[in-house]
């Protein structure tokens, strides 16, 4: 299990190739992700399947424990 891709990318969230652009990141660049109160640190890596506006963001694991709703508005600020 520890193999497995979910574990694997438990760090890391997704962008369109669109929104990558429009905030200037790459893949494997450090983001800070805000939820209300709550920020958590994630890397980026960036995916054609993920529609223009959206962040995948992993659930269930202990980088997001303490986010709120899957599907609610988020900040990503690229940190350097």
């Amino acid at each position: 299990l520890q193999k497995t891709s979910e574990v694997v990318n438990a760090g890391v969230a997704s962008l369109s190739p669109q929104l990558a652009s429009q905030l200037e990141l790459n893949s494997g660049d450090k983001v800070n992700i805000k939820q209300g109160d709550v920020a958590c640190v994630f890397e980026v890596a960036i995916s054609t399947q993920i529609p223009p506006t959206c962040v995948s963001i992993p659930g269930g694991v202990v980088a997001s424990n303490e986010m709120g709703a899957c599907y609610s508005s988020v900040e990503l600020e690229r940190l350097i």
